[in-house]
């Protein structure tokens, strides 16, 4: 037999039973793969490209890599504000932390 009627052969024969599940199975879950992608991921990694771009939306993005972060590498704790914030926060019960978020009081 040579490798022509090989070929052939090998097209005719008809798909495993375990492959053609397999095939079926991820048709299912295509869609759910690409709707991540679209609507998750792809925003995520542009945002990782833009915390180290300066752009304010009509000009071209430019690249400026960790100059905007050393702005604000003050540590946070440090900050007598946050000392505050942070004991009136402890105090509150959920319910009343969320309705500061919610309402901005």
């Amino acid at each position: 037999m040579n490798t022509v009627q090989k070929i052939r052969t090998k097209k005719n024969t008809p798909m495993r039973l375990g492959t053609r599940q397999a095939l079926i199975g991820m048709s299912f879950i295509a869609p759910n793969f690409i709707g991540f992608l679209i609507l998750t991921l792809i925003p995520v990694l542009f945002t990782f490209i833009l915390s180290v771009c300066k752009w304010d939306g009509f000009n071209p993005i430019e690249f400026v890599g960790l100059k905007i972060s050393r702005r604000y590498s003050r540590p946070v704790i440090s900050c007598p504000v946050f000392a505050k914030r942070l004991s009136i926060l402890s105090s509150l019960s959920p319910l009343q932390r969320s309705c500061l978020l919610v309402w901005r009081c």
